[in-house]
């Protein structure tokens, strides 16, 4: 299957349907603050836009749970390119290693 980027592959009970699940993360604040930064809104209309959205989609504990990796995405963009890439070359040799 090809790539998939989905907020709810989980919450629709996708997930078995895929070989291999990752989570990309950050804290709820920083959530915010690039929200507000993307879209120009106020902090009182990003927090409730990304509440509106977390709303329908599990915990993040529980999209833990079942990921088998985890981007943190709370640092530099630097550190999340380097976390990416750590996990693209770890699922391509798998990949390589299942054929």
């Amino acid at each position: 299957m090809p790539w998939v980027e989905a907020a709810l592959i989980c919450e629709a009970g996708l997930e078995k349907q895929f070989d291999r699940i990752v989570v990309v993360t950050c804290p709820f604040e920083t959530r915010v603050r690039r929200w507000m930064a993307r879209t120009k809104v106020d902090e009182a209309t990003a927090r409730r836009e990304l509440e509106r959205r977390m709303a329908v989609q599990w915990p993040e504990a529980r999209k833990i749970a079942v990921a088998d990796s985890l981007v943190d995405n709370s640092g530099s963009k630097l550190d999340t390119e380097t976390r990416v890439r750590e996990v693209y070359t770890r699922l391509k040799s798998e990949a390589v290693g299942a054929r």
